[in-house]
């Protein structure tokens, strides 16, 4: 403080709040070149974050704490669940049409509190442009939806502080709680962190803290190898592998003209090859283009020898989300799977799994009706290991573009039964078609048998659309739930080459929609036979409406693992020496 004139002057700084100044203190450490877009919020935005991030983020205000999970599968998606004082967990989407270009605004539509009541709900259309580091965005927002009110006008700023790692960014709306007048501080200290502090309209102060991961750019960062290609005529290719290379291994041999793909018997794609032209990659003196152009791809046959007749997976496993809506509670649960593959014959699978569960609150649950659905959910897990899986499958090609699996046994924790699934993709398409129904009874929670009077019928249409390289997969589908429910739903999956996998999705059916996210990331394998993941999901659990069966194999997966969309992502660089 200084005396000026008599006059007593106090530097601004110190009427700032302390948690205020410890934060304005960090940003004075911050440094690093490179741009950092801020993380999704529950107020629409008009530009998205980069593909492959995921995040978990946390906000404190004067009434509480509200949680944020996260992930933008594809660069046009990016798909949220959150706490919400009106809700136990409602989900946001957003859509990008297309991103913003020199001349031309980005456009993105979003839909924030899925689940939620529709004071509660707002669909957005928000158009953004840049110039230079500032972001400005501008859009209409529909308070309960767009058949329920009048559109109101959304505007938002965001402007790089004195490095493009700072920010402000202030949001003027008044379209109901998902989109109130607000202004933020936020700064990205370290690449996986972001913090911010401001104030929002009816909130007052809000603190929020975010971790993010890039798992687009994520290299494989575990030290056990992933399965190596065996060079066998028919590889069987894991989704951790990459089919080229497999086929490469094969040519380069000398010894097998025609090198195809399969996956636990189900076949992929025969590659018939050019001599001359594989003795010349041999020799440095061709090019996987040039190959590539002169091999002629199709559906292979089935099996007539295997490679390897059996394969275990060790999963460490994680789920949280929203319990029944009356709860009003989030519940989590950690375990352990290992699971062991058996195949007699090419096309016939015996499948066998184990599961623990190290930790778990469902049991603050209330107890549903034991037939319906998974509302029973918190009686099954236990710290008891105890036999999670045991079923038989065969898998069957029609023709080229038709395959069929029927499948029997105790197919999932909580469900067993008997059905079938009957698929339509043409070897060389991205589109399918495909049709599953099952016969199911619900095992008892101690896995002594099945209880009585609890037998249902499931059935889905699903359409499906693959991306480039068949790196990422749009689905639609609908049908009879495992509550007796009918709904429909809409999921992204996408695949790095890393092996990690996320996925994300909207179902409308049971009690409300809801999102659910999921992680899937390997760690390689033990000895070229045992491979090890772990995976993560974040979805509704303990309800009765809008559940699957949770299926071990799904023709959709296999088809992809060993098919003509990755063979042919990877085939240039494998092909040139």
């Amino acid at each position: 403080m200084r005396n000026l004139g008599g006059i007593l002057w106090v530097p601004p700084f110190l009427f700032v709040p302390i948690p205020i100044r410890l934060f304005l203190l960090l940003l004075l450490l911050v440094a690093p070149p490179s741009r950092a877009a801020p993380l999704p919020s529950a107020a629409p935005t008009p530009f998205l974050v980069e593909e492959g991030t995921a995040w978990a983020a946390m906000e404190w205000d004067r009434e509480g704490r509200q949680g944020v999970l996260g992930l933008q599968p594809l660069q046009s998606v990016a798909v949220q669940l959150r706490q919400d004082r009106g809700a136990d967990g409602v989900g946001d989407a957003d859509l990008r049409l297309w991103p913003a270009g020199k001349w031309r605004p980005s456009l993105v539509l979003g839909v924030r509190g899925i689940g939620a009541d529709t004071s509660r709900r707002l669909d957005s259309a928000m158009a953004g442009i840049r110039l230079g580091s500032v972001e400005l965005g501008a859009g209409m927002g529909w308070a309960g939806g767009l058949s329920w009110s009048k559109p109101k006008p959304l505007a938002a700023l965001q402007v790089p502080l004195w490095t493009d790692r700072a920010w402000i960014k202030a949001i003027a709306a008044r379209a109901g709680p998902a989109a109130e007048t607000s202004v933020t501080l936020g700064a990205r200290p370290l690449s996986w962190l972001d913090l911010s502090v401001g104030w929002q309209r009816y909130r007052g102060a809000v603190l929020g803290v975010a971790l993010r991961w890039d798992m687009a750019g994520m290299d494989r960062p575990w030290p056990l190898p992933a399965r190596q290609p065996d060079g066998a005529w028919w590889s069987d290719v894991d989704a951790a592998m990459d089919p080229a290379e497999s086929i490469a291994a094969a040519a380069f041999t000398g010894r097998v003209a025609k090198p195809a793909t399969h996956r636990l018997g189900l076949p992929g794609i025969v590659a018939h090859l050019p001599a001359l032209q594989v003795q010349k990659a041999a020799r440095w003196d061709s090019s996987g283009a040039e190959i590539r152009r002169g091999t002629e791809f199709a559906r292979a046959a089935r099996p007539t020898a295997l490679a390897r007749h059996w394969e275990m997976a060790l999963t460490g496993w994680g789920e949280i989300g929203p319990g029944p809506p009356e709860t009003g509670q989030w519940g989590r649960r950690v375990g352990l799977d290992a699971g062991l593959t058996v195949l007699p014959l090419a096309g016939l699978l015996l499948h066998s799994a184990a599961r623990t569960s190290l930790a778990h609150d469902l049991g603050n649950f209330p107890q549903g009706d034991f037939t319906v659905g998974r509302a029973d959910a918190p009686l099954y897990p236990n710290r008891d290991i105890r036999w999670n899986r045991g079923q038989g499958a065969l898998l069957l090609t029609l023709a080229p573009p038709l395959d069929v699996m029927l499948e029997a046994g105790y197919l999932e924790e909580m469900f067993g039964g008997f059905g079938g699934e009957l698929r339509y993709q043409p070897p060389l398409a991205r589109g399918s078609v495909g049709v599953e129904a099952h016969r199911l009874w619900k095992r008892q929670p101690d896995g002594s048998g099945h209880l009585p009077n609890s037998r249902i019928h499931t059935a889905h249409l699903t359409l499906g659309l693959e991306g480039p390289g068949a790196e990422s997969r749009l689905s639609l589908s609908a049908g009879r739930y495992l509550a007796g429910d009918w709904g429909a739903e809409i999921g992204v999956e996408r695949w790095f080459g890393s092996g990690v996998s996320l996925t994300a999705g909207i179902t409308m059916a049971g009690e409300a929609p809801f999102a659910r996210l999921g992680v899937r990331m390997p760690l390689g394998t033990i000895g070229d036979r045992v491979s090890l993941s772990v995976r993560g999901k974040v979805q509704p659990l303990g309800r009765w409406g809008g559940q699957r069966l949770d299926r071990a194999f799904l023709l959709g997966d296999l088809r992809r693992d060993a098919g003509y969309g990755r063979l042919l992502a990877g085939w240039d660089r494998a092909f040139t020496p």
